[in-house]
């Protein structure tokens, strides 16, 4: 599935990688970029609790709890981020965890079912940011772009300082069916939110606009959202 990154995030490594995929770039790379390969995959195999390629195997020695609850018929929970977990479906699949020399920890998941979303995990592990930086700069980016936002106030448990950006953007992506360009409409939210001993969280999730189970799962992993201690 090719899989079209949100306005304001930056290429799991570089810009070619997003090409390689097929994904539309609409960000301009901002920010101090990746770690090389090798730093990146020691940065990321030290602190990443997700799993490289497939998200329904779940890493070893993942540093938060699951929710008390368990999660409904063809979800799993996950612990993508220290500290944080959330329930995703157990068709995702997840792109090679990434390190970006600004401290910031990335992983993406992709569900490829006839309900397609994304869902992009970031977070910054030593006090680099809070969430209300993460979210001043997305805003600066996405406007950049020309894509319009609309922030509210949410919760998280366990979190503190929670934001919420909701967009639309349109995408080049294998998930339109109908339009022989691929364009499509899609509908994304992200929440933002302070952890504990300094940890940031951002979270992002979209899916195609016309199909409304799509975008009601991707909005279905923010609601679930837990933080914890890493």
């Amino acid at each position: 599935m090719a899989a079209v990154r949100p306005a304001g995030r930056r290429p799991a490594s570089a810009c070619a990688v997003a090409l390689a995929l097929g994904c539309l770039v609409l960000s301009a790379c901002s920010g101090s970029g990746a770690t090389d390969a090798a730093e990146a995959g020691a940065a990321a195999a030290s602190t990443e609790t997700a799993p490289a390629t497939s998200a329904s195997t779940p890493a070893a020695g993942q540093g938060a709890s699951a929710p008390a609850s368990a999660p409904a018929q063809g979800q799993q929970t996950l612990s993508p981020a220290l500290g944080r977990t959330m329930t995703i479906s157990q068709a995702a699949v997840s792109e090679e965890p990434t390190a970006f020399k600004d401290g910031l920890r990335q992983v993406i998941y992709h569900v490829d079912t006839d309900a397609p979303y994304s869902v992009f995990v970031e977070y910054y592990p030593n006090g680099e940011k809070a969430a209300a930086d993460i979210l001043a700069s997305e805003q600066e980016v996405f406007s950049s772009q020309g894509v319009e936002v609309t922030v509210s106030a949410t919760t998280v448990e366990g979190g503190s300082n929670a934001q919420r950006m909701d967009w639309t953007q349109e995408g080049d992506t294998a998930w339109s069916a109908t339009d022989p360009s691929g364009v499509t409409t899609l509908t994304g939210a992200a929440v933002f939110v302070d952890g504990q001993d300094g940890y940031a969280y951002s979270v992002y999730a979209y899916g195609p606009s016309d199909n409304g189970e799509a975008v009601a799962a991707a909005h279905a992993v923010l609601d679930s959202l837990v933080v914890s201690a890493p």
